[in-house]
């Protein structure tokens, strides 16, 4: 006799919404808006910063996870949020001169 086991229905995972310049959360939706009109590939001619909240290739460099990209310009704008979210957790507003338009 063989015994049987009862199957629990799985219950799908719903994964999040992606993530838009749109649904960028308080003060990235700004930050991002002043720094590069929204542009996940922007390039600031004098300075050298890129993508959307304009980092500079040395900062990318610090604070990107090795599993990252080796620059904004390959990155999701997840991974840009991720490393500035990193950047600000470690210096604070600083590093963008439009934060304070932003409220910070």
């Amino acid at each position: 006799m063989s015994v049987v086991t009862p199957v629990t229905p799985v219950t799908p995972v719903r994964s999040a919404p992606p993530l838009t310049f749109a649904t960028l959360p308080a003060p990235w939706k700004c930050i991002s808006y002043y720094e590069s009109t929204n542009n996940l590939t922007a390039v600031n001619p004098v300075s050298g910063t890129e993508g959307a909240f304009q980092f500079a290739p040395s900062t990318w460099t610090e604070y990107a996870p090795a599993s990252f990209p080796s620059s904004p310009l390959s990155a999701s704008l997840s991974q840009q949020l991720t490393v500035a979210e990193i950047v600000a957790g470690a210096r604070g507003f600083k590093p963008w001169e439009t934060a304070p338009l932003c409220g910070e």
